[in-house]
């Protein structure tokens, strides 16, 4: 191997020299070197008057700006301009001739509408100012390059003669020339470029070099408005979108064509026939969507791979033959077209990355299907067959083990039968089958999975084998006629299973049931008569095996005619909404193990009149008893025991003593039967104590209170006797205002004011037993008191002027 350069090569690494110092440090390195600056012919870096004088055999002077000097002297002939170059500074020719390497037209350049590009320019950089009046222009000889976006939105440019000495156009050279007509390529043109004629939408005529193997990215995208269209014999590739949105009826496709990229002729909506080489393997992804005009596809014998959405929205082509050699197709591929009728291949198995025996997600999704034979070596349906609408007759082989979202959407299909082949039964397989009236499941399937059979509106009964155990979230919601289900195996019970299960009358599944998480499980099952653990056969019955805890929210909610409930002997809780809205629901047995009643448990449970609540119960969600109708609460006085707001709201109890609780708000309002209630010492928060409690004509209070705060009892319209704790020392302002039909009232002896408006319109008050340690009462404190005819009080009170205002009690003074 050669370690030192010899006069050839340093005149090839001279060439990226960048002054004359370069060359004067290189030729004292050797002597060799010495004549390296006389052989070149042409000036590698910029000449001065100083440097000219060292290239002594110059032929070409290069250009590298426009400060350069011109130099005519010795064996000069010609100048290189190798900088962009504009119109108006282009000379007349002279002895020394100018050739240009980069010309770009200025706005202000004068072009005529037929224009011939003058001799001398390399490579054409096009018009700075595309929207010029050019409609016919000749590209000179000397050019060899048109640059990128050279006629880049000439909008009014119709014909253009190219040379033969043009061997590149650059990326987007013609596009949105929209009023180009008809363009002839140069056999010396072996490659186009990326979009180079896109939206040509007028281009009606090309010629093409032989030459040519690949017809790149958005070549003629959105182009060729001819009838018929001949891709040119050798070229291999289409690449993506090359022929997207065209305009012409017929295209011809050579057999030398081996790949094809993704959406080669997406949405040429004129299309009516295309026919694929024989020679092709794989058509990639959506090939032919939305080419709307489309009534016949040939697929050769070879191909082995259909892409994804290939006739997506394809909404004329009504058959389509797979051919046997298929292998894959992937997702989508007849997606909303009207395809028919379709016979897949038997050699149809795999998916080239998953090396699976399967359908693709969604890859039969075609909205006009109307009967499909699956092929005897798919194993996997993963959500093939996604909205085909019209889809009735469906054939499925015995080699089939999972069925994944296969048939989500399929509305028309009436009946099916799963092979025996089948172990798993996938999400949404059958969701919105709308008109599925009759399914058969076998042996060894042991699991129906989320939403499996979801809007199923037709499905009336169902036998499950007893290989199923587990029927998980949502399996049979919105079957709102589904009326019997026999799951002898089944043993648990996932979130809204039967939600909305609407005429189910007869559930038989296996004893014992494990609860887990069953939310709203029997949600709305409003006609459930019969609920059945295996030899549970009691009607109207709900039998729950026991466990200590489980989540089951709303479990009987809006289970309008359920009547009687046994609970499990362990649990220690009953969840929120778990029998809300069972208007039917009169008997139901709540073991002593429960300690919780979560909020609105049994709201509006109506027939729960006589409902027995246990002592060991402490905490009372809100509203968990609301408009049950109880005539009697008797609770814990523990005081432990948690009242949470509105718990007993909307019943009918008459007399109620509230336990040892610190908070008490509206637990008892609307309770409009209720005479007499009892309030402990422990309370410490008072809130809407008495709304609503307009039949409540005594109230007593326990010892050791001394304030009720915000406390009021201007709604307690019928009471009659108040038993306040020898303890109070405060009576609050409007404490009594408005009891029309107290009649008798004792301050507590700690009380020694009584506020404004205490009892003010009190009008049937005739007694209020006082103490001598009153020493104020006052303004309209007895307001309206018109029945009381005398006060006792101490000589040393203070009384204001209007403190007895309309009333006509006399003042007796104590001894």
């Amino acid at each position: 191997m050669a370690t030192q350069l010899d006069s050839y090569s340093l005149m090839i690494v001279s060439k990226y020299f960048q002054s004359i110092a370069d060359f004067i440090n290189a030729t004292l390195v050797c002597k060799k070197f010495i004549a390296t600056i006389a052989k070149f012919h042409f000036n590698p870096i910029p000449l001065t008057s100083h440097t000219r004088s060292y290239f002594t055999h110059l032929e070409t002077q290069y250009l590298y700006s426009p400060t350069d000097i011109k130099f005519y002297d010795g064996s000069i002939s010609r100048h290189l301009v190798t900088y962009k170059t504009q119109l108006t500074v282009f000379p007349a020719q002279t002895a020394f001739p100018t050739f240009y390497t980069k010309v770009l037209y200025k706005e202000y350049d004068t072009i005529s509408e037929s224009f011939c590009l003058p001799q001398g320019i390399h490579v054409f950089c096009g018009f700075e100012y595309p929207y010029n009046s050019v409609t016919a222009l000749t590209v000179s000889s000397s050019v060899v390059e048109l640059a990128d976006d050279c006629f880049s939105r000439c909008e009014n440019l119709v014909h253009i003669t190219l040379p033969d000495t043009l061997t590149r156009v650059g990326d987007r050279c013609f596009s949105f020339a929209m009023s180009l007509q008809e363009i002839s390529l140069p056999t010396n043109l072996t490659r186009l470029s990326k979009a180079c004629f896109k939206f040509c939408s007028a281009l009606s005529a090309v010629t093409m070099s032989r030459y040519i193997t690949e017809i790149p990215e958005k070549a003629f995208y959105a182009s060729l408005c001819m009838k018929h269209f001949q891709i040119p014999f050798g070229v291999t590739r289409l690449c993506t979108q090359s022929f997207s949105f065209c305009q012409f009826e017929s295209i011809e496709i050579p057999p030398t064509i081996s790949i094809f990229g993704d959406e080669v002729f997406s949405t040429c909506e004129k299309v009516t026939s295309i026919a694929f080489p024989d020679s092709l393997q794989d058509i990639g992804n959506c090939t032919l969507q939305h080419c709307k005009s489309l009534l016949n596809v040939h697929l050769p014998l070879s191909l082995t791979r259909l892409g994804n959405y290939v006739v997506h929205d394809c909404l004329s082509l009504s058959t389509m033959n797979v051919p046997t050699s298929v292998k894959v197709i992937g997702t989508f591929p007849l997606s909303r077209s009207v395809v028919k009728y379709l016979n897949l291949p038997e050699a149809l198995v795999t998916t080239i990355l998953s090396q699976t025996e399967n359908l693709e997600k969604k890859s039969l999704c075609c909205f006009q299907l109307e009967s499909v034979k699956v092929p005897s070596r798919v194993s996997e349906l993963v959500g093939s067959f996604i909205d085909c609408e019209q889809l009735k007759d469906v054939s499925l082989p015995t080699t089939i083990i999972k069925l994944d979202e296969s048939f989500n959407g399929c509305s028309g299909l009436v009946s099916i039968s799963v092979p025996t082949s089948v172990t798993f039964i996938g999400k949404k397989c059958f969701k919105r089958c709308e008109s599925l009236q009759c399914v058969t499941l076998h042996a060894p399937l042991h699991l129906l999975d989320i939403k499996c059979f979801k809007f199923c509106y037709s499905l009336k009964e169902i036998e499950l084998p007893k290989s199923i155990t587990l029927l998980k979230d949502g399996c049979f919601a919105e079957c709102v006629k589904l009326h019997k289900v026999v799951g002898e195996g089944v043993v648990e019970l996932t979130r809204k299973t039967f939600e909305n299960c609407k005429k189910l009358q007869t559930l038989c599944l296996q004893v014992p049931l494990r609860l887990n998480e069953m939310e709203k499980c029997f949600k709305q099952c409003s006609s459930m008569t019969s609920f059945s653990f295996g030899e549970e056969k009691n009607k109207k019955k709900c039998h729950l095996v026991s466990q200590t805890s489980f989540q089951c929210e709303a479990m009987f909610e809006m289970c309008y005619s359920l009547q009687r409930v046994t609970l499990p002997k362990m649990i220690k809780m009953i969840p929120k909404r778990m029998f809300k809205d069972c208007v039917s629901l009169f008997e139901i047995d709540i073991p002593h193990s429960v300690t919780m009643i979560s909020e609105e448990c049994f709201m509006n449970c109506h027939m729960l009149s006589n409902f027995h609540i246990p002592t060991s119960i402490l905490y009372f969600g809100e509203r968990c008893f609301k408009g049950v109708g109880l005539t009697q609460i008797v609770l814990n006085e523990s005081t432990h025991v948690v009242l949470e707001k509105k718990c007993f709201e909307g019943n009918a109890v008459q007399r109620f003593k509230i336990p040892a609780v610190k908070s008490f708000d509206g637990c008892l309002k609307n309770n409009a039967k209720l005479l007499a209630l009892t309030l402990p010492q422990s309370i410490q928060k008072f809130a809407n104590v008495f709304d609503g409690c307009s039949e409540l004509t005594e109230i007593v209070f326990e010892n050791d209170v001394t304030s009720f705060g915000s406390l009021q009892f201007t709604q307690c319209t019928q009471v009659k006797h108040i038993a306040l704790p020898k303890t109070l020392k405060t009576l609050q302002t409007y404490f009594f205002s408005g009891l029309q039909c107290l009649m008798e009232m004792k301050i507590p002896s700690g009380v020694s004011v009584i506020p404004a408006y205490c009892f003010a319109n009190c009008s049937a008050l005739t007694e209020v037993k006082t103490h001598r340690g009153i020493t104020e009462i006052c303004q309209f404190a007895f307001l309206n008191c018109v029945s009381l005819p005398s006060l006792l009080v101490s000589s040393s009170v203070t009384i204001s002027s209007l403190s007895f205002a309309n009333s006509s009690a006399n003042l007796i003074f104590f001894n």
